[in-house]
């Protein structure tokens, strides 16, 4: 199950592979990569985009300093590695950590009257009383 916290941070990675087989050996890193994540401590949830031969990976986090254990990681390192070698799988990296400036509401639709609700300051719907469901996880 992921993690309902709210972000406080994220970390964003670009690679751009040379071809599809060097774009087929990023994505099981990647795989490799996002199991071992799960299991550090802050980490929320990942999202992996691929179009054509860029793939972007985003990963929510609690707290910035928690993207440290990723750095440490020595799957991440391997990975680094792998990119970062003269004549490597990819041909762009790009990589960098993010931290919210504001965030919004987690707003919920009452499911007796349909108002939607400040999931934050209520637990019960302010129209009609009736209590809210669980709230959903923000990434």
């Amino acid at each position: 199950m992921r993690s309902k916290a709210k972000p406080g941070a994220f970390s964003i990675t670009l690679l751009e592979s040379n071809d599809a087989e060097d774009s087929q050996q990023i994505r099981q890193e990647a795989i490799q990569l996002a199991v071992e994540m799960r299991r550090m401590p802050g980490m929320i949830s990942m999202m992996g985009i691929t179009n054509g031969n860029r793939r972007l990976t985003i990963t929510a986090w609690e707290h910035a300093e928690d993207m440290d254990a990723l750095v440490k990681s020595t799957t991440h390192e391997s990975a680094m590695a792998q990119a970062f070698r003269k004549h490597g799988l990819s041909q762009a990296v790009h990589v960098s950590s993010w931290v919210p400036i504001h965030q919004g509401t987690m707003w919920l639709r009452c499911g007796e009257c349909g108002t939607m609700v400040d999931s934050n300051k209520l637990q019960v719907c302010s129209d009609c009383g009736a209590r809210l469901r669980e709230s959903t996880a923000y990434w």
